[in-house]
């Protein structure tokens, strides 16, 4: 896994020891991200949630962001991102957690600039009595949170038979969702009133 762009172009990032559990961004979907955010990058807060290698992250600190805060539940995972933090020299802009997604966004009060929402595809068949996945829990969350603000980009990854639910937000706005290969992009923005 290699960082495409910015400082730390071509560098390697560590991959968790189990790396079967983690299912990294691909590179494609990575520039894609990033070519849409390349006017605000510079000295943004980013989120990567199901962060697995963290390579959403990381690329955001190559090329620009002040910050990068990392989740995921993943032992392994964690300590790959925080092998990587080092070996890039940022530690000092790089928060990670070990903790459930949602319950980690709930300990937030600071709004990020960009955040990415990378789930393993199995949650997406992980449905609630109310037929909501936990990545619906989640922007749910999101959608009336202190971590969205009215420039707040978000991403989420899935894949062409995932269910995600894209209406019924009070502040969030769905865009076309795109395919690239196996994995459908979308990008959401912020339609409510200021905040």
């Amino acid at each position: 896994m290699r960082i495409s762009g910015g400082e730390f172009k071509g560098r390697t990032l560590f991959i968790p020891e189990n790396q079967g559990a983690t299912r990294p961004t691909s590179t494609k979907v990575r520039q894609v991200i990033f070519d849409m955010v390349q006017t605000t990058i510079e000295n943004a807060r980013v989120l990567d949630i199901f962060a697995g290698t963290g390579a959403n992250g990381f690329e955001a600190l190559s090329r620009g962001a002040s910050q990068a805060h990392f989740i995921d539940k993943d032992q392994a995972a964690v300590i790959a991102m925080e092998k990587s933090a080092e070996k890039l020299g940022v530690q000092d802009r790089a928060r990670i957690w070990k903790a459930d997604a949602l319950t980690q966004l709930t300990r937030l009060d600071q709004p990020f600039d960009i955040i990415t929402i990378d789930p393993p595809y199995p949650l997406y068949n992980d449905l609630d009595e109310d037929n909501r996945t936990p990545i619906d829990h989640i922007l749910t969350y999101l959608d009336n949170s202190p971590l969205i603000t009215p420039s707040t980009l978000i991403f989420v990854e899935a894949t062409p038979r995932s269910s995600i639910v894209t209406d019924n937000y009070i502040n969030l706005q769905f865009h076309k969702p795109r395919k690239y290969g196996g994995t459908v992009l979308y990008k959401i923005t912020y339609k409510g009133p200021p905040l």
